[in-house]
């Protein structure tokens, strides 16, 4: 693992809040096909489950757009790593 992507989730998983920036992709489906998760996948190659709260299902609308997400990350003994938002802007659409 290069050492920006160490430094990120080591940040994070001590529980500071973390900036990154990254697009938000289609996660897991549920048994009726329907999108079921989002993922934001960073500028550096991490990739993490959105929390579904108030404000990480904001994020259902802005799939496969740029934005800058403040948030707090944790990892699973399963190693899925997943990010609750706290914040966020729209900052490009992606095709």
């Amino acid at each position: 693992m290069n050492n920006d992507k160490h430094k990120i989730l080591e940040a994070g998983l001590r529980g500071k809040e973390l900036l990154l920036k990254g697009v938000i992709i289609p996660g897991d489906r549920d048994e009726h096909s329907a999108m079921a998760s989002i993922v934001l996948s960073t500028d550096k190659e991490l990739d993490f489950v959105i929390e579904r709260d108030a404000m990480g299902d904001k994020l259902f609308d802005h799939i496969r757009k740029r934005v800058e997400v403040k948030g707090f990350i944790r990892a699973a003994k399963t190693g899925i790593r997943t990010i609750r938002i706290t914040d966020y802007r729209v900052l490009e659409v992606v095709n």
